[in-house]
């Protein structure tokens, strides 16, 4: 996932090339579909950039500081982190025979949840258009940060599963022991200020540039350093957030809204819409070459594929929420800072 996350980056900067005037993803939609697609990208570009850094990216950095839980061995469990004493410790790969048609797509979930890793994506092109040379950094720079970041994210994955089996919970670094868990929430706290920051940054940009733009009409004055351009700026910046604070407070189940967010967003902001940009401007030389045919095997591929995570997520996520919400046993309480570690 993390190759095609890569690839579909570098769809965004093949666009930007063919279309130099872009500022965001709604432009895009824009220049693909008229004010239609215009619309709905705006619709579902501000949700998505607020959902991702209100729900803040997990990056799980530093589950491995801490050695095993030797308490644990003496107490009679088998020494995993994130394994209560006395608890065995279970690895599941395969198929569940006795699962229903819902639990079939259980699997989509923690998919989603990768995907989301890479939602960075759809802030690129905002990013890229404030890059001095786009044309010639922006490839060099998703490359160098995709080969940091695959290989970070298969590693701490592996670990995390290998010590912590069922247990793993969400955010998944309440699985380590405190004081690990603790450590490793200090160390990430940057990435997720950082990813939130990009976020927010976008959606601000995009309603800024529209305010300016379409409701006062003062476009040339976008970079401007007057007191109305810095008042509109700081203005948006103090709504967004806000609100962003109090959807991720609200929200009463982390991983559902986690796996709602990337069935809706992440899925088309990421992989689909970039891929239907590379049709866009090869229409119509899609199979010129056979070079050319295996990418567009691969981009219509990876559209349907989209469409599939999308409908299936949704259903899937929707349905454990479903759940949770008619089990008394779960409070789903908001806006605290509950425990939920596993020690």
């Amino acid at each position: 996932m993390g190759i095609l996350a890569t690839y579909t980056a570098y769809i965004l900067i093949q666009f930007y090339r063919r279309y130099p005037t872009i500022r965001d993803v709604v432009d895009v939609g824009r220049i693909m579909g008229g004010l239609l697609l215009e619309i709905v990208a705006c619709w579902f570009g501000i949700p998505a950039t607020i959902s991702i850094f209100a729900a803040v990216l997990i990056v799980i950095v530093a589950l491995a500081i801490n050695g095993p839980d030797y308490n644990a061995v003496a107490s009679g469990g088998t020494g995993s982190w994130g394994e209560p004493p006395n608890e065995p410790l279970i690895m599941r790969l395969g198929p569940n025979s006795t699962a229903d048609f819902r639990q079939q797509f259980d699997a989509l979930l923690p998919t989603l949840n990768v995907a989301f890793a890479y939602a960075g994506n759809q802030a690129f092109i905002t990013v890229m258009c404030e890059m001095r040379n786009p044309s010639k950094d922006y490839t060099r720079a998703i490359v160098w940060l995709n080969v940091f970041a695959i290989p970070m994210y298969v590693i701490v994955a592996c670990v995390i599963y290998a010590l912590a089996g069922q247990y793993v919970v969400s955010p998944a670094l309440g699985s380590a022991p405190g004081i690990a868990s603790k450590v490793a929430y200090g160390i990430l706290f940057p990435t997720l200020l950082g990813s939130s920051l990009v976020f927010g940054h976008t959606t601000i940009k995009h309603m800024y540039n529209v305010i300016m733009d379409r409701v006062i009409k003062t476009r040339h004055r976008l970079t401007g350093n007057a007191p109305l351009t810095w008042g509109v700026w700081l203005g948006l910046t103090t709504i967004i957030w806000i609100f962003a604070f109090i959807f991720a407070n609200a929200s009463p189940a982390f991983d559902s809204i986690l796996g709602i967010t990337s069935a809706l967003f992440v899925t088309w902001f990421t992989f689909g819409m970039a891929n239907a940009q590379w049709v866009y401007i090869n229409w119509g030389q899609q199979f010129s070459t056979w070079q050319k045919s295996c990418l567009a095997v691969l981009n219509w591929f990876m559209i349907a594929a989209s469409c599939f995570l999308t409908v299936f997520g949704l259903y899937t996520t929707i349905s454990g929420l479903a759940a949770r919400v008619a089990d008394p046993d779960d409070p789903l309480n908001v806006f605290i800072c509950a425990d939920n570690s596993v020690f």
